[in-house]
């Protein structure tokens, strides 16, 4: 069975989209504000060090905007011209009704037609690519570059594995390796600025699974997740100890073995 990106994505967002269905799914509500709290801080940290600006004067598309993480960090800075893309109507209506002031279309991603195309912008795009088989993934690189101007800056939300996770028929994600990533935007006109690892201990660790320490971790990880699961005490507890180690590690290494945000200029 063929994996349906609209089919799968309208199936979690159907009650509301937010921090329990875009987070990390059966962990709960408290552990994916812990989850998120991690990414904001990773981000402050990355627009920082990346000399990014992000204010009332950039002009901002997020594709992929979910249950509005992005949206939301971008208004607590005041972001005046910001789009929200997204390919599911759940997702679409809940920006849009939540946001007034920020228009929201459909998804660009594998050139599905908008409501209405965005122009394009200096400042900043974002849009994570893991739930994209490959035409859909070279489509979704292809179209970010159009919608960001030279000098303007994309960040990538992903994996970036050190090799490409195999195609499985049905499976919701997949993952790029950080060398295809760096071929098709270099090919699509980007220059990286730089690399930000987000969680250690917050998200599963994924980039080094094929390594034998990897999986070990990997299992120690899962063990915790099945005992965190459905249990709300449980997720703010290991949340909150995942979120105090992640923060120091998050300034000191340059990689880590989950997420990370990819900064590139437009050039």
């Amino acid at each position: 069975m063929e994996y349906d990106a609209k089919a799968y994505w309208e199936r979690r967002f159907a009650g509301e989209p937010g921090l329990a269905t875009t987070g990390f799914a059966g962990m709960g509500l408290s552990f994916n504000r812990w989850l998120y709290r991690g990414y904001r801080a990773a981000l402050r940290l990355a627009l920082k060090r990346s000399a990014v600006p992000l204010g009332p004067n950039t002009r901002v598309i997020d594709a992929g905007a979910g249950g509005g993480f992005f949206v939301e960090f971008c208004r607590a800075r005041a972001v005046r011209d910001l789009v929200g893309l997204d390919l599911t109507a759940a997702s679409v209506d809940f920006l849009t009704a939540g946001s007034p002031n920020t228009s929201s279309t459909g998804s660009i991603w594998a050139g599905i037609p908008m409501t209405r195309r965005p122009r394009r912008r200096r400042g900043m795009s974002v849009g994570s690519l893991s739930h994209r088989v490959r035409e859909g993934f070279e489509a979704a690189i292809e179209n970010l570059a159009r919608m960001t101007k030279v000098g303007g800056h994309l960040v990538i939300a992903d994996n970036f594995l050190p090799i490409e996770s195999p195609y499985e028929p049905g499976v919701h994600q997949r993952h790029w390796s950080k060398d295809e990533f760096e071929r098709r935007l270099d090919a699509c006109g980007f220059r990286v600025l730089r690399y930000q690892p987000v969680s250690f201990l917050l998200n599963a660790p994924v980039r080094f699974k094929h390594t034998r320490w990897g999986k070990a971790y990997a299992g120690l990880w899962n063990g915790i997740q099945k005992r965190v699961a459905g249990v709300e005490w449980r997720g703010n507890v290991f949340g909150c100890a995942a979120y105090l180690v992640d923060r120091p590690l998050q300034r000191l290494l340059r990689a880590g073995p989950g997420a990370h945000y990819l900064f590139c200029r437009k050039t």
